[in-house]
């Protein structure tokens, strides 16, 4: 059976450890030597901020793809021969050679703040590239600061969903086709994140989006919580349940809490109750 390609979106605001957490990831998970699985990344480094990782210019691509060390790079958003930092259009066009013409493959690409250089209106080629069949050797990982910022056309393609705290909501219109099948596991975790990170501003809640499932740093009890005040907000659930079952309200919520921690728990802690 053959390797299915992660593409990995991270969502949060500044100052939540949005970036720390994702380079964790990438080099002591991802791109670690120690992992028999590991895979090189390149990180399309807009903001020039990832300062430790070895730049590596576009030409260079072809022969990183070929080579057999595991290592992270890094492409600076800048021309070749003067050093002049690239224009909007620019930016769009080397990303977009970064997949295609140079042809990265095997391995993970990292973007951060992908609204600031692809516009939604001028995005078809790059979508394109990012979520056709014939890339599937590419793993995708793409750091947003809100959740509008990713075109609503990519949202079916994600397969992890990282949830940072944020100052726009996963359920505004422009996206509710795309997450209308996880829109209940969505909205317990955004309670949740909302929750908790009023004590740890770098907490996040991680959505598989194939089994609906969310795992994170939360105990049965927050995560029963969020499901009881998803439940307050949405009262409608419960009394349908009641009158399905003729049953009272306070046996139907304990059933449809039950449900909530069987469907949408991913933790391991949790499966095992």
């Amino acid at each position: 059976m053959s390797r299915q390609p992660m593409k990995q979106c991270s969502v949060g605001g500044t100052g939540v450890g949005k970036t720390f957490d994702n380079m964790k990831f990438i080099l002591e998970v991802y791109s670690n030597p120690k992992n028999p699985n590991a895979r090189k990344t390149l990180i399309y480094d807009v903001n020039e901020e990832f300062e430790d990782v070895k730049p590596i210019m576009p030409k260079d691509i072809p022969q990183f793809t070929k080579q057999q060390a595991i290592e992270v790079r890094r492409v600076l958003p800048r021309d070749e021969k003067t050093g002049r930092e690239l224009g909007v259009a620019e930016k769009y066009d080397l990303l977009c050679d970064m997949i295609d013409r140079y042809q990265f493959r095997n391995g993970l690409l990292y973007l951060e703040d992908l609204n600031n250089y692809v516009m939604h209106t001028q995005s078809t080629h790059l979508i394109n590239l990012l979520t056709t069949n014939r890339h599937k050797l590419l793993d995708i990982f793409i750091s947003l600061q809100t959740f509008r910022a990713l075109p609503p056309r990519l949202w079916g393609n994600i397969n992890v969903l990282k949830i940072h705290k944020t100052n726009d909501s996963p359920f505004q219109s422009k996206i509710r086709d795309q997450i209308a099948g996880h829109m209940e596991s969505l909205r317990i975790a955004y309670i949740m994140v909302d929750d908790k990170t009023k004590i740890d501003p770098r907490f996040y809640v991680t959505l598989v989006m194939s089994n609906k499932k969310l795992t994170g740093n939360f105990t049965l009890e927050e995560f029963v919580y969020a499901s009881e005040k998803y439940l307050s907000l949405n009262s409608k659930k419960v009394n349908d349940y009641a009158k399905m079952n003729k049953i009272s309200n306070d046996e139907a919520k304990k059933r449809v809490l039950a449900e909530l921690v069987y469907e949408y728990n991913g933790n391991v802690e949790l499966k095992s109750k």
